[in-house]
């Protein structure tokens, strides 16, 4: 196909046939540098190590350890003992150090929770925004794979990120 490709619009000056049947198709080939980009551009570039991870249930004193080993962390990656995940921020998390309760259930948080999916650290910018709308996730938790299941999760990307990504560019 490649060959005959080439032949026929540089050698012939005419569209290929396979160019012909996309348009047939209703299908127009187009070759739009931000796809490219997409399609050129790993999850790994964009996303952030900054995280830290709790459980859903935890206590006080494990909060506080944890946001003081992560200093620079402004997204805190919520596991259930389903495995299920959300994304709670920070600054919402910071207040519930100084509450009188010993332990926490992070889920009775009043504040917004990033829903979460999973997509593959060898994974394009393009399909993770397919994974982000099919999902209807706010974030993604990139995985590793071959890694023991406590260091699964390489990173996080959000939408916003990966528009960052796209403004810079």
């Amino acid at each position: 196909i490649v060959i005959a490709n080439i032949t026929a619009s540089e050698l012939f000056r005419q569209r290929s046939i396979f160019h012909n049947q996309l348009d047939l198709l209703g299908l127009r080939f187009i070759p739009n540098p931000l796809s490219q980009l997409l399609d050129r551009t790993s999850v790994a570039n964009v996303m952030t190590h900054a995280f830290a991870s709790l459980p859903v249930t935890t206590t006080r004193q494990h909060l506080a350890k944890c946001l003081s080993e992560h200093p620079d962390a402004n997204l805190i990656l919520v596991v259930d003992h389903t495995n299920r995940s959300f994304l709670l921020e920070r600054q919402a998390l910071e207040p519930l150090v100084g509450q009188a309760t010993e332990a926490l259930d992070l889920l009775t948080v009043d504040t917004t929770k990033l829903i979460t999916s999973e997509i593959r650290e060898q994974a394009t910018l393009k399909e993770a925004l397919n994974t982000l709308d099919r999902s209807g996730a706010n974030a993604l938790c990139v995985t590793r794979t071959g890694t023991n299941p406590a260091n699964r999760i390489a990173g996080l990307v959000t939408r916003e990120q990966i528009n960052t990504f796209l403004r810079t560019d």
